[in-house]
């Protein structure tokens, strides 16, 4: 469920962006309008408001910007995530929700397991296409669905009458069943994540309930357990606030949306004793070291760079041969030349020169 209404709203937020466009100044532009308005009472909208406004853009940006901040983002965020559970998620999370037993030990959780029980039980008697609860139906709906679906929940029928529609019902009670999940109000039978919550701590807690205690480190009573966090959150705060202003390396600066933490970038830190001994015992046994050493001592034979051969066109590129199934036999590349056509000279004491080719790098 987490991942359907990440997507969806992922989906909304790019459609919206692409059409919002930020209304600056709107108390003067509403201030024009009243005063426009009273004048000319009678005109009519193009010919006073509008001009009032700034013209029609600016409208339909004061319009956008109240869909993209008020209720309209989350309608729409909750249709395209009907949408995708009605279209992909919904046989398989039906599915698995028949598999599974679902229990609360909280009363006040009652109608989610109730919602549970209906959709299992519509599930077994009906088919995807029965769309709308039966009339007459106990449906439960306050602390099921959230109020964002309760204007997609009810559509008319053929004979004007409100009903509810079973998809927008599923997709209200799966969200919800999921934050219960997640607190453990209500939990899975046999689960072991979402187990019981009463099985998380050891059978005898009750009865040992001060030796528990004490390993924990945590007094019994409750109004002491939050007296302790509470001096230890004042003390802390109090020596944070008073050891910031001493602080040379950061800075607490005001802006508009609250204040920015700004940290001094950092000194270089020394170069640590053992990575100085480490280069000089290297620069003691092989000294510095060349870039072209190898080439230098003339210990490989300069080759020259082989040049991949161009591909020869495949068989479907090949106009006339498509389909044919006769595949040519894979020609071998050229073998390149091993040394350059150089000269080799001879020293005055007879010892053969380096190739002009070897002690270029």
């Amino acid at each position: 469920m987490h991942r359907i209404n990440a997507h969806a709203e992922q989906k909304v937020v790019q459609a919206f962006i692409s059409d919002y466009r930020r209304v600056t100044g709107k108390e003067n532009i509403l201030f024009k309008i009243a005063e426009a308005a009273v004048q000319e009472p009678r005109g009519l909208v193009r010919d006073v408001v509008y001009p009032a406004a700034g013209g029609v853009k600016v409208m339909i940006g004061l319009l956008e910007e109240y869909k993209a901040k008020g209720g309209s983002f989350r309608q729409a965020r909750q249709k395209v995530f009907k949408a995708s559970y009605t279209s992909h998620y919904r046989s398989g999370l039906l599915a698995l929700i028949g598999a599974l037993e679902f229990r609360s030990t909280n009363t006040a959780h009652a109608p989610v397991l109730q919602a549970l029980e209906l959709i299992k039980r519509y599930k077994a008697e009906t088919t995807h296409n029965t769309q709308y609860y039966a009339r007459g139906e106990r449906v439960p709906l306050d602390g099921v669905v959230p109020p964002d679906l309760r204007e997609l929940l009810y559509k008319t029928d053929k004979r004007g009458r409100p009903r509810i529609l079973r998809s927008v019902y599923e997709c209200g009670v799966f969200q919800t069943l999921r934050e219960k999940l997640r607190c453990k109000e209500i939990w899975v039978t046999g689960a072991g994540r979402w187990r019981n919550p009463d099985d998380d701590l050891p059978k005898d807690f009750e009865a040992s309930r001060a030796e528990n205690y004490q390993a924990l480190r945590k007094p019994l009573d409750p109004a002491t357990f939050i007296g302790e966090l509470r001096e230890e959150m004042e003390t802390e705060l109090a020596a944070l606030n008073e050891t910031l202003p001493a602080l040379d390396w950061l800075q607490i600066k005001e802006r508009k949306n609250g204040g920015a933490i700004i940290l001094t970038p950092l000194e270089a830190a020394p170069e640590p004793r053992n990575l100085r001994r480490l280069k000089a015992a290297v620069k003691a046994r092989w000294g510095t070291v060349p870039t072209c050493a190898t080439h230098a001592a003339g210990s490989s034979p300069w080759r020259p760079a082989a040049r991949r051969p161009a591909r020869s066109p495949t068989r479907r590129s090949r106009p006339g041969r498509r389909g044919c199934g006769v595949r040519e036999p894979r020609r071998s590349p050229p073998i390149p030349p091993t040394s350059p056509p150089s000269t080799r000279t001879s020293s005055p004491n007879g010892i053969p020169a380096i190739n002009a080719g070897n002690a270029a790098c």
